[in-house]
């Protein structure tokens, strides 16, 4: 009896495995087609004008929130940016499409998704009257930051200058 019962365990297991699989598999498809989707509208295009900067600043922050997109850069000067979307004629975005647009940005962008350089990450924020309030982020890490400051005329301490004296 018992070798009965760990075959029709194994088999369970096999088939709850297969269900997850072809869930994962399908969940990614559609995922696929709604960044498809969204990579022709206009609230992409209009997002992408403001990401061309990212090739002359270098991008700190960039937040997607329900009804506004934050870009804070660091060099060569701090400044920080928002993209309000009801000023611009466009409807908040629900969670599903902030999603998928915050995966459309680290799909288009590589320096974006590249997971040495930024750090991709989801909040959850609870309101006063318990609503929920999602958003997503991309946040340089301080290695990547220091290297790019250096990198841009760092006039810090290198190793190259500081000079070491001893008292022998």
């Amino acid at each position: 009896m018992s070798v009965t019962l760990l075959w029709v365990l194994a088999a369970g297991m096999v088939i709850g495995a297969i269900c997850l699989i072809a869930h994962d598999r399908r969940e990614v498809r559609i995922e696929r087609f709604r960044m498809l989707k969204m990579s022709g509208e206009n609230l992409f295009k209009d997002i992408q004008n403001i990401l061309r900067y990212t090739k002359t600043r270098k991008l700190d922050v960039l937040e997607i929130h329900s009804d506004y997109i934050l870009f804070r850069y660091f060099h060569p000067d701090p400044w920080e940016e928002q993209f309000r979307l009801t000023h611009y004629g466009y409807r908040p975005l629900s969670p599903t499409r902030m999603r998928t647009l915050a995966f459309l940005i680290r799909a288009q962008y590589e320096e974006l998704g590249d997971p040495v350089r930024y750090r991709f990450g989801k909040t959850k924020r609870y309101g006063r009257y318990g609503n929920k309030n999602i958003s997503y982020f991309f946040v340089v890490k301080s290695a990547h930051k220091t290297s790019l400051g250096r990198a841009n005329g760092y006039t810090g301490v290198t190793r190259q200058n500081l000079v070491i004296r001893r008292n022998d």
